[in-house]
């Protein structure tokens, strides 16, 4: 039988990822231009709670979420593949 590497999800994990794919209000238009500067593009929202959505050839959308009355925004868990891209984002 093989045993499969799975890695524990702690809540120290868990707490890293909220902090490190949170945005304010305030990071929304320098985020749209670093996506556009990575060659992203803009792409119109379906919903009020969406206040970034963009979308590049051959890759998966990337969509910020925000709920009502609040100053941050965040991705959704399943955006794995823009976890780089944020991260790359944060330490400039």
């Amino acid at each position: 039988m093989f045993k499969k590497n799975i890695k524990l999800i702690t809540k120290s994990r868990i707490d890293n990822f909220i902090l490190n794919n949170y945005f304010h209000e305030s990071e929304f238009e320098n985020f749209k231009k670093y996506l556009i500067s990575k060659g992203w593009k803009i792409v119109v929202a379906k919903s009020i709670y969406e206040p970034i959505k963009a979308k590049k050839p051959k890759e998966k959308t990337i969509v910020l979420y925000q709920k009502r009355n609040s100053e941050y925004a965040t991705i959704a868990s399943n955006m794995y593949h823009a976890y780089s891209l944020i991260k790359e984002f944060k330490r400039r």
